[in-house]
């Protein structure tokens, strides 16, 4: 919840490790959300929630793109809006 809260309007976080020592999340609940592919890992550690889309709308008159930009590009989506990383799915759709 607290991750989602700290996304930008296309659900990429740049600081996750940073929320989960402000909420007293541990090491492993995290690696629990990336094992079941709620969350995409970039090597830069920001994340992007893979459900963003599909469970949160923002008008256009509010929304304001990401700036990470670079990460963007490589992602794609599927027809229903669930964000994956290109060069191989890690979920089955």
């Amino acid at each position: 919840m607290h991750l989602n809260t700290s996304a930008d309007d296309d659900g990429f976080v740049g600081n996750p490790k940073t929320v989960m020592k402000m909420v007293g999340g541990s090491e492993d609940g995290f690696k629990i959300l990336i094992a079941k592919g709620f969350v995409i890992v970039f090597e830069q550690g920001i994340i992007v929630i893979t459900h963003w889309k599909i469970n949160n709308f923002i008008r256009k008159d509010r929304y304001k793109p990401t700036l990470y930009e670079n990460e963007v590009q490589n992602l794609s989506q599927t027809k229903n809006g669930m964000n994956v990383k290109e060069g191989g799915c890690h979920l089955v759709d």
